[in-house]
Order: C-alpha cells, then sequence, then structure tokens
C-alpha cells in the first residue's frame, strides 16, 4: 500500500491517504475529498526531488551552524583554534626542539625506521653540543682575562726588543742615539707628523724619537712590536751611510753583508737613492749635502 500525504482544502489539516483511494473524508472538519491521479502523479514526481532538497537544505543547516561556531570561536579566542598553540611550537623549536623533532619523527610514516632514527639522533647531538658550548661563557672569561696577560707580556717583550734594537745599534763607535720622547705617528698635530702616517696602516702604531748627532732619528714600530721604519731628518751623508751599515742586518736578517755594502756604495757615489732596495729593505736618501739628508730605512718588502 502506497500513501499521499495532501492537504485538506478546507481546513488545511495534513491528510495522509492510501495512493488507490479516490474517495476520503477529513478526519477534522469532515469534509468530503476526491483524489484524482493529477494529485497522486504530482506527490509521486516531486517525491525524489523533495527529499533531495530537504536533504540539501539539512546540510547547508549544519553548514551555517558550524560557520557560526567558528565565528564565535574567533571572536572569543582573536584567532582560529587550529592556530592558538602556534606559538607554543615555536618556543618548543627555540628553546627544545629535539622534542617536538622526534614526535613528528615519530609520527611520519613516510619514512623508515633508520632515517627516522639519523634525524633524531643528529637533533639531540646538535642540540647538546648547543647546550655545553653555552655552558662555556665562564671559562671564555677566564680565556679573556689570560689573552690580555698574554698580550701585556708580548707588549713588554716587544719593548725590550727595541731597547734591544736600540742598544745594538750604540754598541758601534759611529753611532749614538740619544732617546728623546715617545710620539703617535697618527697624530696630524704632533711635530713628527708625515703625511704618509694618514692611512690606515699607521693607525695603531707607535713612534720613538732621538737625536744623532744634529739629526733627529724617528722609528716607527707597529702594534705587534716590528720596526717599520727609521727616519732621519737633516742627517749628513756620513750618517746616512752608517745607518745602513748598522741597522740594515737588525731589521732583516736576510740581507747579506755584501748587500749591505753595494746599498752603502750607491748612497756614497750618487748621494742619492730613490727607491733602491736590498734584501726585504727599502731604502730613500734625498737631499744636499748643505742642507742635510732624509733619509728613510723600511722593512717589509
Amino acid at each position: 500500500m502506497k500513501i499521499v500525504s495532501m492537504v485538506c482544502p478546507n481546513c488545511g489539516a495534513s491528510l495522509h491517504v492510501d495512493a488507490d483511494q479516490n474517495n476520503l473524508t477529513c478526519n477534522y472538519c469532515g469534509n468530503s475529498l476526491y483524489v484524482d491521479d493529477e494529485v497522486k502523479h504530482i506527490q509521486y514526481d516531486n517525491a525524489e526531488e523533495t527529499g533531495y532538497q530537504f536533504e540539501k537544505g539539512r546540510q547547508r543547516a549544519q553548514a551555517e551552524a558550524f560557520g557560526v561556531n567558528q565565528q564565535t570561536a574567533r571572536m572569543n579566542f582573536g584567532q582560529p583554534p587550529n592556530k592558538r598553540k602556534t606559538w607554543l611550537w615555536v618556543l618548543g623549536w627555540i628553546c627544545i626542539f629535539p622534542v617536538p623533532l622526534t614526535i613528528l619523527m615519530v609520527r611520519n610514516q613516510k619514512l623508515n625506521k633508520s632515517v627516522k632514527i639519523g634525524i633524531i639522533a643528529a637533533a639531540w647531538i646538535i642540540y647538546l653540543l648547543i647546550a655545553l658550548s653555552g655552558g662555556g661563557s665562564g671559562d671564555n672569561k677566564d680565556t679573556s682575562k689570560l689573552n690580555t696577560e698574554s698580550s701585556t707580556v708580548e707588549q713588554t717583550t716587544d719593548e725590550s726588543a727595541i731597547d734591544n734594537f736600540i742598544a745594538d745599534i750604540n754598541k758601534s763607535e759611529d753611532i749614538n742615539l740619544e732617546y728623546v720622547e715617545d710620539f703617535i705617528p697618527s697624530d696630524e698635530e704632533g711635530e713628527h707628523y708625515r703625511t704618509e702616517f694618514r692611512l690606515y696602516a699607521w693607525k695603531n702604531s707607535t713612534g720613538k724619537s732621538y737625536k744623532y748627532g744634529d739629526s733627529t732619528v724617528d722609528i716607527i714600530i707597529s702594534s705587534g712590536g716590528v720596526i717599520q721604519r727609521i727616519y732621519m731628518d737633516g742627517a749628513t751623508l756620513e750618517q746616512c751611510e752608517n745607518m745602513i751599515r748598522y741597522a740594515s742586518s737588525l731589521l732583516d736578517s736576510t740581507a747579506t753583508e755584501s748587500d749591505i755594502q753595494e746599498a752603502v756604495d750607491y748612497v756614497d757615489e750618487y748621494k742619492a737613492a730613490n727607491g733602491y732596495y736590498y734584501g726585504k729593505l727599502g731604502l730613500i736618501v734625498l737631499g744636499h749635502g748643505d742642507r742635510g739628508y732624509e733619509f728613510m730605512l723600511k722593512h717589509g718588502l
């Protein structure tokens, strides 16, 4: 038996009747009704569409209700629920990154077991190395202090080396350098300033000034304690030759006696030397006998 739903045209009541029954009476108002084939046809044809629309409407209502709930969650918490724990994961990666990595590796079904173990082991090793390196900050302070003390010792040793250099020069009968003062080569206001001292190479250098007879001798020392250059102002030609003869071997141990003598002979013959090189040394002698000579002996070619 097939049942057809219809509405009483008199009172509007909902009626359920047998599809094979043509005459019926409304149970609510007593009105007699005639059910023809057209009514049955409409009921049967629309049954599937009605069911489809009903189910579609039900699903839409659920979706709308879910959307309202999502919107409410955003209003209450300021962000979607699935993102609320993002900062926790970031903090975990920064502070204890092997833990979340281990969890991800265990849950990952695409990687084989050996690869997972390798990644997890590497992560923990890196984490432990970082932790151990951070714990050694106190040791670094001690090392820094030790380096400072070592630097002081080196400076003292370098100072002794300069004193030894002057002592060796003064052993000769021809040279006697008398200490005058220390100076800073890069000081543009200083009386010992020279044009080349404006370069960065002289920034941390120090200088010591001496008297050699009537001439001035300026010795430039690098931050590492190495004698870089020897200058003489107003020197005689003999003083220039003596400085070449006695200072060359002290500045450059590779300079042979033959090299040094050739440099002395060259200056004696030409009364000048502009860019004369021997061993690892460079020599400049410019000027005139009456006015005195400008002398420069440098190391480090």
